[in-house]
């Protein structure tokens, strides 16, 4: 696996970041996560094996549930749950964003 830095000379903020670590990408598939998030040690291959299935050849995005923590995992705050079908998703786009997405 190929890993890229791309470090911007002045500040730009998370979008304008965002989008300059979008350019430098080549793959087909792009998985995005802040330093200091915990994954379950599964979760790419189950969103992959997921998008790579012939009946969602269309899907263009997926994500996850989180669960929000203070300090430590065992301590647990709440939990952020998304629209999961493409109907709720529909009706929940206009509303809000209906991608879990950490700033």
């Amino acid at each position: 696996m190929k890993i890229v830095f791309v470090k911007n000379p002045v500040n730009c903020g998370l979008g304008i970041s965002l989008a300059e670590g979008l350019r430098a990408c080549s793959y087909e598939y792009i998985g995005r996560f802040d330093s200091d998030d915990l994954n379950n040690p599964e979760r790419m291959e189950v969103m992959l094996n997921y998008m790579n299935e012939d009946k969602n050849q269309d899907i263009a995005v997926v994500g996850s549930q989180i669960a929000e923590f203070s300090d430590s995992p065992q301590r647990l705050i709440g939990r952020r749950k998304v629209p999961i079908s493409f109907n709720e998703v529909a009706q929940k786009v206009f509303l809000r964003n209906p991608l879990n997405h950490m700033d």
